[in-house]
């Protein structure tokens, strides 16, 4: 997985880490993504919420393959669970496959132990 482009305030490096994180939570009950090694996301800043887009093993990719809208009033909850609901179309699910929030409580308070937004927004080194 890379992160191709991110001009979010999130640092990237942070944010691959999490993301591998989340990947590892869901590859317990959905197995490893296939084409993880191949996974480019693309992140931007957004002045309000959240929002993202992802597709199957490439089917419309353009330089991307998930496309993540971040801005500054989520939370690290927030950010957990639109990566793994992009992530869940990755694995080819449609919204009437799986919940709208993918992650129990159980695995966001691991990923809330393990990084917070503090961290999170580190500058990029």
């Amino acid at each position: 997985m890379k992160i191709i482009k991110n001009t979010s305030h999130y640092n990237t490096k942070k944010l691959k880490s999490m993301f591998c994180f989340i990947h590892n939570q869901l590859a317990k009950h959905e197995g490893k993504l296939s084409w993880w090694s191949d996974l480019n996301i693309k992140i931007q800043h957004r002045q309000h919420c959240r929002s993202g887009r992802a597709f199957l093993k490439k089917t419309y990719r353009k330089d991307w393959d998930m496309f993540l809208s971040l801005s500054t009033e989520i939370d690290v909850e927030d950010i957990a669970q639109l990566f793994a609901h992009e992530l869940m179309h990755n694995y080819g699910y449609k919204h009437h496959q799986f919940n709208r929030f993918p992650l129990t409580k159980k695995q966001v308070t691991q990923v809330q132990t393990k990084f917070t937004l503090e961290n999170l927004t580190e500058e990029n080194v």
